[in-house]
Order: structure tokens, then sequence, then C-alpha cells
């Protein structure tokens, strides 16, 4: 059963990434068009730093489903409610933070973008912005928590996927009729306001909680370990909008979030389905089985390694002329970034490879063990990206976020491999240097071929669709080919695996 409720899982992620991807490019497209670039900007960068109220949760939710393993698996429903009331407390305070936090950065916010859009404007769009924000972070994080702990993500995500479509089909609508950019994003909080009423009501009638019962606050006393493991993924995923809307333009800005609109779908893609292995690795951990655990991960590292290898060389090949063709009519500053683009795609990959040691470490509750490293990342990054965005702009926080990643995947591997699985650091390392060796020799025969000049005359989404499906066939060939030399049994294993669920 628990392995029924890991494909469903994955499957359902597949498709709520899937919708989300769709959906992501549909809207910001039409923005642009209608709009233009600088109203792109200011939304992506707003949205940017409403998020930093996601570090007033920080923490909460890896320890909660930390610490709900255990009672899930032995069907401890006392302890399961009093998790839940703790937990559910705690968040409302922190939705009661945000709101006196909102409309303080609501009148600051507009001096930073004084020159592009007056005060009134500035400070609406900031406030409605922030009502979708608290919708969706606030309310029903505690019941996706529960979900995703016993294995049941699927609830959630097919509820996310009707959320994430109506949105859609409202802005669009909104959008063609000729409303105004507040009114769209008004729609969008109302929409994204009913998902979290529906998570309540399926937790409601399918477990039996104790709504009265005395919350449990020490299951959640290590929230304040866990922030550190937050912000380092904070600021990894918006300090450089950040960093570039206080040291350079709304323009750069824009170039970011059109890049990185792309690639984040890819890294969410391969992310969602790790949340989903995660519970499965918790139920390991709390049943103890020290054996099943390290051939549960080994398969994990490999499957990981091989699609974050063909997801990265594909995306560093495909993006850039899909960016040209996505903004084709907005002609108010250049798209066409080929070097901040190969950067940011390995930064994503560094982010990717390091997840199965991450969810170790969250599934396992090691948060103040590892707390320091979550630390130094996040201030490398800041520093880095600060030192080299006047210069460089996007290209300099990228490579910000490159040296952080890097610095941050080592020691997760290094510190599950010691205190979690037990074994040697020269497996991930020959983990490591394989991917790096499929990445040099596949961009090599890349370069070699000219497959650059073949891409850049895609002028349309079909011709651009028929080179990806080459490429990615071409590059799923020679990733697994370089993977059967150094790891012949696990290649042929995967291989068997994948034709079986096909026939199937």
């Amino acid at each position: 059963m628990k392995k029924r409720s890991l494909q469903i899982n994955i499957i359902s992620s597949i498709a709520m990434q899937g919708v989300s991807i769709i959906c992501a490019f549909i809207l910001p497209r039409l923005i642009l068009v209608s709009f233009g670039s600088t109203y792109n900007g200011i939304i992506n960068s707003v949205n940017q730093f409403l998020s930093c109220v996601t570090l007033l949760r920080a923490g909460v939710g890896g320890v909660t489903r930390a610490a709900l393993y255990k009672p899930l698996a032995q069907n401890d429903t006392k302890s399961v409610s009093a998790i839940i009331k703790a937990t559910e407390i705690f968040m409302r305070k922190i939705a009661c933070i945000f709101t006196i936090f909102l409309f303080a950065f609501a009148c600051i916010y507009p001096v930073f973008v004084k020159d592009q859009f007056g005060w009134l404007f500035t400070f609406s769009l900031v406030l409605v912005l922030g009502i979708s924000t608290v919708s969706q972070y606030f309310f029903g994080i505690t019941y996706q928590m529960l979900l995703q702990a016993d294995q049941k993500l699927y609830v959630y995500n097919c509820v996310q996927i009707a959320g994430t479509i109506a949105n859609t089909v409202a802005s669009v609508f909104l959008i063609n009729a000729g409303f105004e950019i507040r009114i769209v994003k008004l729609a969008s909080a109302v929409v994204f306001g009913i998902t979290p009423i529906v998570l309540f009501y399926y937790v409601k009638h399918n477990y039996c909680l104790d709504r009265k019962i005395k919350p449990d606050n020490s299951t959640i006393k290590q929230r304040w370990d866990a922030f550190a493991h937050q912000v380092a993924a904070f600021v990894n995923t918006n300090t450089d909008i950040m960093v570039l809307t206080i040291f350079s333009n709304l323009y750069q800005v824009s170039i970011y979030s059109v890049y990185n609109l792309v690639i984040s779908g890819v890294k969410q893609l391969i992310t969602t389905c790790s949340g989903a292995i995660e519970a499965m690795l918790g139920d390991t951990i709390a049943k103890e089985s020290m054996n099943q655990l390290n051939a549960k991960v080994n398969a994990y590292e490999w499957i990981l390694n091989v699609v974050s290898c063909i997801a990265l060389i594909c995306s560093a090949m495909l993006i850039v002329p899909f960016v040209m063709i996505y903004t084709q009519g907005v002609s108010d500053t250049n798209y066409e970034q080929p070097a901040f683009a190969y950067l940011l795609c390995f930064a994503t990959f560094m982010s990717c490879i390091r997840l199965p040691y991450q969810n170790l470490v969250e599934a396992s509750g090691h948060f103040k063990e590892t707390r320091n490293g979550a630390i130094g990342e996040a201030v490398i990054n800041i520093v880095v990206s600060v030192i080299f965005v006047r210069k460089w702009g996007c290209i300099g926080v990228a490579i910000g976020t490159i040296v952080a990643m890097t610095v941050r995947t080592i020691q997760y591997a290094e510190y599950a491999s010691k205190f979690i699985l037990f074994r040697s650091s020269k497996i991930y390392l020959k983990r490591f240097i394989v991917s790096f060796i499929s990445i040099a020799v596949t961009m090599t025969m890349f370069y070699v071929f000219n497959l650059g000049d073949v891409l850049v005359k895609a002028t349309t989404y079909t011709e651009w669709v028929l080179y990806a499906i080459v490429v990615f066939l071409a590059v799923s060939i020679v990733v697994v080919l370089i993977n059967a030399i150094f790891y012949n049994n696990e290649t042929r294993n995967g291989i068997k695996i994948l034709f079986k669920r096909i026939s199937n």
C-alpha cells in the first residue's frame, strides 16, 4: 500500500508541476505583451519580497513532518492531533504578524520604484499581492504537512491543480477583457483562498483529530534550528531578485524572472517528486531499518543524478531559444542572455543533486546538527551576489547562487553519509564526478556538432518542441551510456523498472 501511495504521489506531483509550468508560462507572457517588462518586473519583485514572510513560519513545516512520521506509522491519533494543534496555533500567530508586515512593506516599497510607478499604484498592488500570499502560505499549510507526512500528498496536489487552472482561466479572461493588473491579481487571491478551505474539509472528514486536545509544543521545539535551513532555502530562491531590485533595475529583474520561470519549472518537477520520497524515507527511518534505508537511498541517488544531468543539459541547450520565442514582440530590453542561462542551469543542477541528502536530514530531524551549514550558505550567497551584481547584473547573482549551492551540497552529502547512512564519502563523490563527466562530454558534443546554430533557427513553439525532442533523446542516451560504464547494475535495473512500468 505504501509503495502504491508513493507511485500515486509521484504521478500527481508530476501532473501538478506540469500544470503549474504550463500556466506559469501563459500569465507572464500575457503580462509582458499587455503591460510590458516593467510590470512583469515589479510583480516578480514584490512577490519575492513578500515571500520573506515565509521565514516567519520557517522550520515549522520540516519539523512538523519529522514529528509526524513516527505517530502516523504507529497509528497514534492522540499524538498526531497534539502535533497538528500546536502547528495550527503557531501558524495563526504568524498570519497576524504578516498582516502588520504587509502594511509596513506596502508603505516602504514604493520608494524603490518611484521613477517608474506612482506611490498609490504600488501601495495598492503590494496589498493585493499580499492577500494572495497569505492565503497560499498560512491557511492550509498545516494540513499540507499532515498529508505529506502520511504519504497522501496526492490530495494536496489535486487541489492545487484545480486552483492553478482556475486562476489561469480567470486571469486570462480578465487581461483579455482589458482589466488592470490589480484586478487580475485580486481574482488570483480569491481563487487561492479557496484551496485551504478544501484541504480543511478533507482532513476533517478523513482524520479523527481531537480538536480540543492540548497542543504538544515540544514536537516543534526544533523549529529554530530548522529556521536556519529555511533561511538558506529562502536566500537561494529569493535573494537574486531582491539584490537586482536594490542594486540594479526592473529590466534586469524581468530578464531574471523570465529565465527563472523556465528553470524553476524544471527544478520544481524534480523537487516535488522528492517531497513524496522524503515521506517514504521518514517512514523507513521511523521503523529503524538501516539496510532498507541504504538500499532506497542508493536507488534514489542514482535516479536523481541521471535525471538532474539530463534536465540540466537539455535546459542549457534549449532555454535561450525558448526565451527568444517567448519574448517575441517584447523589445524594451534584451532577453538574449546565454551566459546567464548556463550559470542558472548549473546552480539549479547543484540544488537538485543534493536532494537525497537534504531529504534524509529533514526526515531524520537533524536540524540542529546541520544548522551552521545552512547559515553559511545564506551568508555566502548574499555576499558574493552583492559583490558581483553591480558589474554583471544577472550573471553576478547567479555566481553567488552557484558558490553557495556547491558548498551546501557538499556539506549535506558529507553529513548524511557519516551520521545517517554510516557509509564512506567516496560513494557520493563518485556520483558527483560521474555527473560532471556526463555534463562535460554531452556539452562538448553539443558544440562540436554546432547544435546551437540549429536551435537558434527555431522561431515557433512547434519547431522548438521538435528540436527539444531530438535533444532530449540524444542527451538521455549519452548520459545513460556514461552511467552504464560506472554504474552497470544500477543502470540495468533502472532500465528494467522503466520498461516494466511502461508495459504495465
